[in-house]
């Protein structure tokens, strides 16, 4: 299935930049880095403008032209744009152990599959909305 289109807009600028690790070289994820310098994962944001249409993934991407519809299909009262967003976001756990060892989940790892994800979650949303407003005309629903 495709998803609806919807307009990916990326910013550049902050992707250029490098951000320089400690002494020892080694980044965030525990690999040497030759350069002594990391590549820069901008964390989820994964925030919404409904007015606007706008879905920000991260400080880097955001996606615009997202129909008002598609927040209007909600699931457990929230729409499924939300839960998506929801589900998929960076989350740090409060236990120390847990998030020393066990924390393995980036977004960055999943950031492409999220943006397909969210196309076709607003397809459905959309394509839904318009089958029960087409019911409620014809006293289906």
């Amino acid at each position: 299935m495709k998803g609806y289109p919807l307009t990916r807009v990326n910013n550049d600028t902050n992707a250029s930049k490098s951000k320089q690790t400690d002494l020892a070289g080694i980044d965030a994820s525990g690999k040497q880095d030759i350069f002594g310098l990391a590549e820069q994962v901008a964390k989820s944001r994964l925030k919404a403008d409904k007015v606007k249409g706008v879905i920000e993934i991260d400080a880097i991407t955001k996606l615009e032209g997202v129909p008002s519809e598609a927040w209007a299909y909600s699931l457990g009262g929230r729409s499924a744009l939300e839960w998506v967003m929801e589900e998929y976001r960076d989350f740090t756990p409060k236990d120390s152990t847990i998030r020393e060892k066990f924390n393995l989940y980036r977004f960055a790892d999943h950031k492409e599959d999220v943006i397909v994800l969210l196309g076709k979650v607003c397809r459905v949303s959309c394509e839904t909305v318009a089958i029960m407003m087409m019911m409620q005309e014809t006293g289906e629903f």
